[in-house]
């Protein structure tokens, strides 16, 4: 995703979808994807522009998300940055807006469980959390898996569209 040229390229479309908030450079890499195009391909991004929550274990969660992502130079939320993105003369915005999400309770928990089983064992967490913190958080979470509870929680998407000018 990072290395030019990318398979299939030139193409009429590419598509990226929380992908960006785990590169250090989200907005080179979207210049880099726009070159990918056939003139007048379009670039479709999702990608999070924020995240609300008023739950302890979904505050504990991010807290420990936010602190992972920023440890290897990364953002989980960079919509504002790629809403930035300056495209030059090679394409044009077509659009750029924020949607507010909100999932459920289930949803929620399912994700993050899933998120923290993938990556809960990284030296850098398991340095900066303690092992026991980490285990509580993902039983934490688990308990809420099935709940009907209605948690507050809004993602902020930016969806963004660039059609490539030549």
């Amino acid at each position: 995703m990072t290395e030019m040229p990318l398979p299939g390229a030139p193409t009429d479309l590419i598509y990226c979808r929380f992908l960006l908030s785990h590169l250090t450079e989200p907005a080179y890499v979207v210049a880099l994807w726009i070159t990918q195009l056939h003139e007048r391909g379009l670039l479709l991004l999702d990608e999070v522009e924020y995240v609300r929550t008023r739950h302890p274990v979904l505050d504990r969660y991010q807290e420990v998300v936010v602190a992972y992502l920023a440890h290897y130079g990364n953002r989980l939320e960079v919509g504002s940055t790629l809403d930035a993105v300056d495209a030059g003369s090679s394409a044009i915005r077509l659009s750029s807006t924020v949607r507010e999400v909100r999932p459920s309770t289930d949803q929620v928990a399912t994700m993050f469980t899933n998120n923290l089983a993938v990556w809960r064992n990284d030296e850098f967490l398991t340095g900066r959390f303690t092992a026991q913190g980490l285990a509580d958080l993902e039983s934490d979470l688990r308990g809420l898996i099935g709940s009907s509870q209605r948690l507050d929680a809004v993602w902020g998407i930016r969806q963004i569209v660039f059609r490539r000018n030549h």
